[in-house]
């Protein structure tokens, strides 16, 4: 633990994790508070899935935009007008429903809190990107961030949960919506203007090394060093990979390919989740279980990403990935073997769970790694955004795969198709080595 010690004592990013967390704890809530809400005064979960989607797809449609703005504006411009907007909104959705708007005009608030919804994940990553140096830093903030959004993904529902059962309907989505605003607030005082605006930085970035040739006296023999010269760097730096492209472009092979994987993998979360949810309420008949298989995956998520950040690793993460993406699915498959039997125990569950979400970070760290080294500078908040709408669209798409296929054939066979995800993950990964080998560093060797 060390490492994330050391990189914590510092207080600008100490200061830009807390306040990227808070911002990002209703990330957690809205969508599962807009559902639970319509529901309670619609009286359908048709209703409120409805809802709850139009939120969901317009928030991954328009992150990509909304990266895009912020390489191009600067964060600490951007950031401000949309949490503004967006909390106001989800506060006007709440009292909305409450009394009694129609759908249309719920969907349509809903569409509207989404568009509003920055992809702050995306922004944070740019932050880590600008005041850290070296892929082992990188890597180990890149794993406090993966751990950091598995407790808003814990935190975040049992503050919800909390409130629902305390306080008249209203209630939650205000307080979310507060959250919302005082927690992007905090980012943009802090983690945004780590970034600055483009053109007029207002934090100095972190030094690169200098590359200065050396001029040989003779042969084998260095010259003396000129006075007040930078300090000769006698093995070559890459600070730009080849792999960038022309400045402003997004490159499109090797980052299809990260985005690919995203979506598989994205996939497997979403038929994972309907799976273990039908599993604890038909195969355990305990719908209460639901929590705990849940927290399983999030506690395995945790400690496989703190490990991984923590270690010093030999050769490039990208070799890493079809490993990690294939533990996954193969922890996965062994759930859905579990679940096929007449014995199925939920310890015997647990376990299994707690093993394929040691996978889960790890494989976010390499992924945003990825993506951190082949898109262009100006164009990092756009390109992570990218990642995690591909992310949100494969969870999209799991999720109604996974409900029409618990119905016709039971849990256990949405857990095999979330391990047919997870295979055709590792096949690009496998796939997409020799493209993505451009973005390999000299601290990558």
């Amino acid at each position: 633990m060390s490492g994330y010690l050391r990189l914590l004592r510092r207080r600008t990013l100490r200061n830009a994790f807390a306040a990227a967390a808070l911002a990002r704890l209703p990330v957690a809530m809205v969508p599962l508070g807009i559902l639970l809400l319509v529901e309670e005064v619609r009286d359908s979960y048709a209703d409120a899935g409805i809802v709850s989607a139009a939120f969901t797809v317009t928030a991954a449609v328009a992150a990509p935009a909304w990266g895009r703005l912020m390489d191009r504006s600067g964060q600490p411009r951007v950031v401000p007008v949309a949490v503004t907007a967006s909390a106001a909104l989800l506060a006007v959705l709440s009292v909305t429903a409450v009394r009694g708007g129609g759908m249309g005009l719920l969907v349509a608030l809903a569409g509207a809190v989404g568009l509003f919804s920055l992809p702050l994940t995306a922004a944070a990553r740019t932050v880590w990107r600008r005041i850290t140096s070296g892929e082992d830093e990188r890597r180990a903030v890149f794993a406090l961030d993966a751990v950091a959004m598995e407790g808003v993904f814990v935190t975040g529902p049992l503050l919800l949960g909390v409130l629902v059962a305390g306080t008249p309907p209203a209630v939650p989505l205000v307080v979310t919506a507060g959250i919302q605003f005082a927690g992007g607030l905090a980012y943009a005082l802090s983690g945004a203007r780590a970034v600055g605006i483009p053109g007029r930085p207002e934090v100095a970035p972190v030094p690169e090394p200098v590359l200065v040739e050396a001029r040989v006296a003779g042969p084998g023999v260095p010259a003396p060093p000129i006075a007040g010269a930078e300090p000769v760097v006698t093995e070559p730096i890459v600070t730009e990979p080849a792999a960038r492209g022309r400045a402003g472009a997004l490159v499109p092979r090797g980052l299809v390919a990260v985005l690919l994987v995203s979506l598989a993998t994205g996939t497997c979360f979403g038929q994972l989740d309907v799976g273990v949810a039908a599993a604890a309420k038909d195969v355990f008949h305990r719908p209460a279980l639901v929590g705990q298989f849940f927290a399983a995956v999030a506690a395995g998520s945790a400690v496989g990403g703190l490990w991984f950040g923590g270690r010093r690793w030999h050769g490039p993460d990208r070799r890493r990935l079809p490993l990690i993406t294939a533990w996954f699915g193969l922890a996965l498959l062994a759930t859905a073997a579990l679940l096929a039997t007449a014995t199925a125990r939920p310890e015997l569950l647990l376990t299994l769970l707690f093993l394929a979400g040691l996978a889960v970070s790890p494989g976010i760290i390499v992924e945003a790694g990825l993506v951190d080294r082949m898109a262009p500078g100006e164009r990092l908040a756009e390109a992570q955004a990218w990642l995690g709408t591909a992310m949100t669209s494969g969870i999209a798409a799991g999720t109604t795969v996974g409900g029409f296929v618990v119905d016709g054939w039971g849990p256990a066979a949405s857990l095999l198709g979330a391990a047919v995800g997870a295979g055709c993950a590792t096949a690009v990964a496998l796939g997409a080595q020799r493209r993505w080998r451009a973005t390999d560093g000299p601290d990558q060797a």
